[in-house]
């Protein structure tokens, strides 16, 4: 009878943390990528020669950057399944350059008497 407990314990444990890890949010400021066995999900067929971006390539250009187009996750509530990993990447704009642009004021000391 404690075999039973035990084994009925574990199926509920598994199927309780199967349902908890298969729900993911993917955020405003993110984009995903889900892979199946490490390999992304495609759209197809489909290469970057497909897409405008092969006009901006030279011939020679062609083959090296002749790349599969992947199926990229927007905002939301998504599902995956246990052996589905997903990546997410940000896609916010960082603004690193303002604080090397302008320079800050010349910090003024107060006026204290420093007597050592």
């Amino acid at each position: 009878m404690g075999i039973n407990w035990i084994l009925l314990g574990f199926v509920a444990w598994f199927i309780l943390r199967y349902i908890v890890t298969s729900f993911y949010v993917v955020n405003q400021n993110e984009r995903a990528v889900k892979t199946s066995f490490g390999r992304a999900q495609r759209r197809g067929r489909a290469t970057t020669l497909d897409s405008p971006l092969a006009a901006t390539l030279l011939p020679d250009e062609h083959q090296r950057y002749c790349w599969p187009l992947v199926h990229v996750l927007g905002p939301g509530f998504h599902f995956k399944w246990p052996w589905e990993r997903v990546y997410k990447v940000s896609i916010a704009t960082a603004s690193s350059m303002w604080p090397r642009i302008w320079k800050s004021p010349r910090r003024t000391r107060t006026a204290r008497s420093s007597k050592r």
